[in-house]
């Protein structure tokens, strides 16, 4: 089995201010001089990687955070790096709108060749709810931003949108596509329903009743809905959040997530999956910035290994997800599990209408968009038999 990783995660963890939603690891307020710091010591940990491999990676995904924070030059000398024995298959860079100005253009002359804005919506009133740091004025001016680049660079396009967000009408989320996919050539979109995560603002303003969420029928009402509608407009679903226009333009940094795939991870909380003489590790970084900048660089990450049965269960709950579903073949041949067998019982549990009986007869165990809809319960019963 190949041993070397395909692709790398990049953790950007700085933000203008914390979005109401946002459960992952970021931090407002900080100093130019800590973002400049910060930006110093990943391109070091990404040299050192570059030096150890034979061949530039697959796919390289810088997230954040807003990895806009960071100076246009200290971009441009990662991706020298990072491109130095080739280019990059993939490169994306995440980026909310307000970053995403004139001074960020030059850094698509250096490898990178995809990117991924965090729109949200095109609705002042829910931008609002979502504690988004940029006007309905300065995601506008980067989808012009966006349309440019794709015409003049042929840089490939992302975008989120949220949904379910309180207060917002399935109309305003159609609106919200018709509205992106007027503005940009959009190859890929990520559409969430919101969800409320413990620690965040959103969490606080239920508890005091300040917001009212969608209910489940509400909830299943406007996913459903909403996917229908993006494959009217050309935009088919592939995973649960995310559309693309056809297969070549899917995420191909997210299907390693989700196809037992290995990849490196910089940055603070950023989870990398490696592979040593056949031993799958998880690599995570330290737990916040601070801590992360106060230690040696071969000490910022804990190392676990993972045995066959957490394999087994982490690539069930990512790719159950997806419309490709579980590879029953692949789960034969990389941990010597048998799918139908083992899930003879489970299987008879789920009605015929929530998976496809096309698919499985093609090797795959796959969802059907009601049975996605229900992704959670079911994968809940798979893994519950391991």
């Amino acid at each position: 089995m190949k041993e070397e990783t395909s692709g790398l995660y990049i953790h950007v963890p700085f933000c203008f201010k914390r979005c109401s939603y946002c459960a992952f690891y970021s931090t407002s307020g900080a100093s130019p001089d800590v973002m400049h710091r910060y930006a110093e010591e990943i391109i070091q940990e990404v040299r050192t990687l570059m030096n150890r491999r034979e061949k530039p990676y697959t796919t390289v995904y810088i997230g954040g955070g807003n990895p806009g924070m960071l100076s246009p030059d200290s971009l441009i000398s990662l991706a020298r790096i990072l491109t130095g024995m080739g280019n990059v298959e993939e490169f994306t860079i995440e980026m909310n709108p307000e970053s995403l100005t004139d001074r960020m253009i030059s850094i698509f002359d250096h490898g990178f060749n995809r990117l991924s804005v965090g729109i949200q919506s095109l609705h002042e009133q829910h931008l609002k709810t979502l504690g988004r740091s940029a006007s309905l004025s300065s995601t506008r001016g980067a989808l012009r931003t966006m349309d440019a680049l794709s015409r003049e660079r042929q840089v490939a396009l992302s975008a989120d949108l949220m949904t379910c967000v309180p207060s917002q009408s399935i109309a305003d989320s159609i609106e919200d596509i018709d509205r992106l996919l007027q503005a940009v050539p959009l190859g890929h979109l990520s559409l969430y329903n919101l969800t409320y995560e413990e620690g965040t603002d959103l969490v606080r303003q239920l508890a005091r009743g300040v917001l009212k969420p969608f209910d489940e029928e509400m909830e299943r009402e406007m996913l459903l809905t909403l996917w229908d509608y993006l494959e009217r407009q050309g935009l088919f679903q592939y995973e649960i959040s995310n559309f693309s226009t056809s297969a070549h333009v899917r995420s191909k940094h997210n299907q390693l997530y989700w196809s037992d795939g290995l990849y490196d991870a910089v940055g603070p909380t950023a989870v990398g999956v490696v592979e040593k003489k056949g031993i799958r590790y998880r690599s995570t970084g330290a737990a916040n910035l601070a801590t992360y900048l106060s230690l040696p660089s071969d000490r910022r990450y804990q190392v676990q290994e993972l045995d066959r049965s957490q394999r087994i269960a982490e690539y069930i709950l990512s790719a159950v997800r997806t419309t490709d579903g579980i590879d029953i073949g692949y789960m034969k041949e990389a941990f010597a599990f048998d799918f139908l067998e083992t899930y003879a019982s489970q299987r008879a549990q789920i009605p015929p209408s929530l998976w496809r009986k096309d698919m499985l007869d093609h090797g795959k165990f796959s969802l059907t968009k009601e049975g996605l809809m229900l992704c959670d319960s079911i994968t809940r019963l798979l893994l519950n038999a391991i």
